[in-house]
């Protein structure tokens, strides 16, 4: 297929965005690091007991029976089951929680990356100047530039950038 040809087709956007979703999880696939921030060991344990509820088949989205030492508290229904159900599934796929990280790295891209191309769009925009603000948006929106560091991931200021 020609170059040309392809450019024109309807799945080239489709493509570039799927393309630049990979190259921004490269950095942390070839590091082999995990990125946590404050938070994460909360939402961790949100999303084990969902992952774990799928696998067992013993649906409770008010109360924790798995995760946070099986006390029974009230999480995920506050912080939104659908959420939590997603990346429970994303974690039995991924099976350990780095792979987990990458997957749910590259579902935010795309969402990030497809949405902005689709509003561009919407707004009547020409492909290809649709195509460069969808390619920019998806670092903005998860914190890439807080990439696989040797320091604490979690500290403000590691990661890609020289620390003061």
């Amino acid at each position: 297929m020609k170059m040309s040809k392809l450019m024109r087709s309807k799945l080239f956007p489709a493509l570039v965005i799927v393309i630049g979703a990979l190259v921004l999880v490269l950095p942390q696939v070839l590091a082999h690091k995990m990125l946590l921030g404050s938070d994460s060991i909360f939402h961790y344990n949100r999303f084990y007991e969902a992952a774990m509820q799928l696998k067992e088949g013993n649906f409770h989205y008010f109360i924790t029976m798995y995760g946070f030492q099986q006390s029974g508290r009230v999480i995920n229904a506050l912080y939104g089951p659908v959420a939590a159900y997603f990346n429970g599934a994303l974690l039995l796929v991924g099976k350990t929680w780095f792979n987990y990280q990458i997957l749910s790295d590259i579902a935010v891209y795309l969402l990030a990356g497809g949405s902005m191309y689709a509003l561009l769009r919407k707004c009547k925009l020409r492909v290809s100047y649709s195509l460069c603000p969808a390619s920019i948006l998806p670092p903005t929106a998860s914190g890439v530039f807080a990439g696989p560091s040797r320091t604490s991931a979690g500290r403000a200021g590691s990661g890609w950038w020289p620390t003061t």
